[in-house]
């Protein structure tokens, strides 16, 4: 370009999410595990207490948003790559003391008050759903958001969306396709929460399991 010859990059990186030319996130999925296993590992060896809240506190603080940054951008479709995120803090519940051998990660995860970060990466998804659709962020989709006709809702909520046609799979897995899957199979009350704070609320009480695998 202009007799200066352009690098030829396989990645790249943008706002904080590495892709490529298909859309793929496996070198960011690779990159925030690795840093977030080095990172527990630094917490385990920095902190003197054995005190599993102190312990939990510093894990949510510091190895969470690793894991979560712009999850609706890169959160992964392949169970291998839910898997791999999910063996973080897997493994970080299995080395607190209140937990022993016997005891499930479903187990772990409720004495330690947690989250599967699968789950959360749901909750991430509808709630950014929940900001654009009702104006508080501004993202613009194009035609990827289009509302089913009043007279043609015959089941479910008044805030159903249609599900664009895809022909890829980065675009069957795009964020506004998996999320209206979840949207449209909330409540009523739910979707139309007068605030974000409400949503949350309830979203937290709607049954999601049917979308997540762990």
């Amino acid at each position: 370009m202009e007799g200066t010859e352009l690098e030829c990059l396989s990645d790249t990186k943008d706002l904080g999410v590495t892709f490529n030319s298909k859309l793929s996130f496996d070198t960011h999925i690779d990159n925030i595990i690795a840093k977030a296993k080095q990172r527990l590992y630094l917490l385990r060896k920095s902190f003197v207490s054995c005190d599993c809240r102190a312990l939990i506190l510093a894990f949510k603080t510091y190895i969470l948003p690793l894991l979560e940054y712009c999850s609706p951008v890169w959160s992964p479709c392949l169970i291998t790559d839910i898997l791999r995120i999910e063996a973080v803090q897997r493994k970080f519940t299995k080395s607190l003391i209140i937990c022993d051998d016997n005891v499930s990660y479903k187990e772990r995860l409720e004495t330690c008050e947690l989250k599967s970060l699968e789950y959360r990466r749901l909750l991430a998804d509808l709630y950014l759903f929940y900001k654009i659709t009702n104006h508080l962020i501004t993202i613009d989709l194009g035609d990827s958001l289009l509302p089913f006709p009043a007279n043609s809702v015959t089941r479910g909520h008044s805030r159903r969306f249609k599900i664009p046609p895809a022909r890829l799979n980065s675009r069957l897995h795009f964020f506004t396709h998996r999320t209206i899957r979840v949207w449209n199979c909330l409540t009523e009350p739910t979707v139309s929460a007068v605030s974000l704070n409400e949503f949350k609320s309830l979203v937290g009480r709607e049954d999601l399991s049917n979308f997540v695998v762990l």
